[in-house]
């Protein structure tokens, strides 16, 4: 087990760095998930050419995609609600 303490104003606060909470957010272009002002919803297409499409579940024969993700703002924020 990893403790960390730490004295503020006279106080001692121990943590147990071992047992951590996941704070994941899974991203899905189909699901609202947090995003920062003004920032574009996340987008996943498959690669369409011609007669080729890039997606298993629209009868491609594999999944090849172009995401539109922007690294700070989607997904990042946990404090929204």
């Amino acid at each position: 087990m990893i403790k960390a303490h730490v004295t503020h104003q006279e106080i001692l606060y121990t943590a147990d760095l071992d047992a951590g909470i996941d704070i994941t957010i899974v991203l899905d272009p189909l699901v609202s998930t947090p995003k920062c002002f003004y920032a574009p919803d996340l987008k996943i297409q498959p690669v369409v050419a011609d007669d080729f499409i890039g997606d298993i579940a629209s009868g491609g024969i594999i999944n090849f995609k172009n995401i539109m993700i922007n690294p700070h703002g989607n997904g990042t924020h946990t404090e929204c609600v």
